[in-house]
């Protein structure tokens, strides 16, 4: 903050040891888990995200198999496994999943 102040920049909005200034916190990324959570239901249920489901894992395989054929590095086209799911078998898998993380994937029209 420090540095900011001396740039003449102020902001708005902050959380800075233990300050806390503005309206529309929480601030620490952390703590914002609930309204991420919200807006990635938001997009899924409009279908303009998806779900993935893919492990680490799986990620390095298909990683490692598009180095191997000189393809384009990325979750796309038939790598994106989770992109053409129903909704029934996301719910399925989100019901089955364990504690593990979901990558949300913004979902191109």
């Amino acid at each position: 903050m420090s540095t900011l102040r001396e740039y003449g920049i102020v902001p708005d909005e902050y959380e800075y040891k233990g300050e806390i200034v503005g309206n529309y916190g929480p601030y620490i990324q952390s703590e914002r888990e609930d309204i991420y959570k919200a807006f990635a239901k938001k997009l899924i249920e409009e279908d303009k995200a998806y779900p993935c489901f893919c492990t680490e894992d799986d990620l390095n395989r298909i990683r490692e198999l598009q180095e191997k054929t000189k393809d384009r590095l990325g979750y796309y086209g038939h790598y994106a496994k989770c992109r053409n799911l129903t909704m029934e078998e996301v719910i399925e898998k989100i019901n089955n999943v364990k504690q593990r993380k979901l990558t949300n994937l913004l979902k191109k029209h």
